[in-house]
C-alpha cells in the first residue's frame, strides 16, 4: 500500500529526467468526474536542466532501453526460457537494486491461469 503524501498545486517537483525532455511541470489540476478522479498537469519549457548530468543516462537508456529488453527476453520469444525463471530472476534483481521485500502480496509466477480453459473456467480461478 502506498503511503499518502501531498503534491503542492503550484509548481509540483519536478523529476530530472522530465526536465532532460525540455520541460517542467507546473500548476496541477484535479477534477471530480462522476465515478473516477482526473489529474493532470500543465507544463513549462525550460533552457537548460536543472541536472544536465542525469540527462546523458537517461537519453541512453531511452534510446537502448527498448533493445536491451529485446536482448534480455530473446529466449522467452523463442521458447528456449522458462517463463517462470525469467521472473524469477527479474524479481531478485529488483529486490537487490530497489531493496524491496517479499512482504507484498503480488502476482506470483505460480499463479499462473491456463489460458486453454473455457471461459466460464478461467472466471471461476480468478
Amino acid at each position: 500500500m502506498v503511503e499518502p503524501f501531498e503534491i503542492p498545486m503550484n509548481n509540483p517537483p519536478t523529476p530530472p529526467e522530465v526536465e532532460c525532455l525540455g520541460f517542467k511541470l507546473s500548476d496541477a489540476d484535479i477534477k471530480f468526474k462522476k465515478g473516477f478522479l482526473e489529474m493532470s498537469c500543465g507544463y513549462r519549457l525550460v533552457d537548460k536542466p536543472s541536472q544536465p548530468e542525469v540527462c546523458d543516462e537517461f537519453i541512453r537508456a531511452l534510446r537502448e532501453g527498448p533493445k536491451e529488453a529485446m536482448k534480455e527476453a530473446e529466449g522467452l520469444l523463442d521458447g528456449t526460457m522458462n517463463p517462470q525463471a525469467f521472473w524469477a530472476g527479474k524479481k531478485k534483481e529488483m529486490e537487490g537494486r530497489l531493496g524491496i521485500t517479499d512482504d507484498d502480496e503480488e502476482f506470483e509466477p505460480d499463479q499462473v491461469i491456463n489460458m486453454d480453459d473455457e471461459p466460464s473456467n478461467v472466471q471461476d480461478e480468478l
